[in-house]
C-alpha cells in the first residue's frame, strides 16, 4: 500500500452556483485555481500522531471552522488510501484531498461566503 511521505493544508475554495449543478459537489469544486495548498509540506516523521490535529479555518482573522483530524469520518492509512488505490495507483507527488470540516459557508444562518477582497487566513 502507498505510504504518505507527508502532509499540507489544502484550502478547497468552490464556485457555489455551480456545486448546485447536479447532486454532485464536483462541478463547483474543480474549477481552475479553486484549490490551494500550502506552502510546506511537513514529513510524517514531524507528525507522531496525525489522528490527531487541531485544525482551523478563518476568514477575515474570525474563525469560522474549527475540527481535530480524529473526527473525520475515514481514517487516511487504512481506508482512504486503500480505496483509491484499488481503482488508481498513486505515485510521488499527488495529492489526495480528504475532505472538509463541519461549518462551511453556504451551511451558515445567515450564509457567509466569501467576497473577492476577503482574506482567508
Amino acid at each position: 500500500m502507498a505510504r504518505p511521505i507527508g502532509y499540507a493544508y489544502m484550502n478547497e475554495a468552490c464556485l457555489c452556483n455551480y456545486q448546485r449543478h447536479s447532486s454532485q459537489i464536483n462541478p463547483g469544486t474543480n474549477f481552475e485555481q479553486t484549490g490551494t495548498t500550502g506552502l510546506w509540506l511537513v514529513t510524517t516523521n514531524e507528525i507522531p500522531n496525525p489522528i490527531n490535529l487541531n485544525i482551523e479555518m478563518r476568514l477575515n482573522g474570525q474563525i469560522m471552522q474549527r475540527a481535530n483530524t480524529r473526527q473525520m469520518i475515514h481514517s487516511i492509512a487504512a481506508t482512504i488510501v486503500e480505496y483509491i488505490t484499488e481503482w488508481i495507483p498513486l505515485k510521488p507527488g499527488d495529492l489526495i484531498a480528504t475532505g472538509t470540516m463541519g461549518g462551511v459557508g453556504f451551511a451558515r444562518i445567515p450564509p457567509m461566503l466569501m467576497k473577492p477582497d476577503d482574506c482567508g487566513n
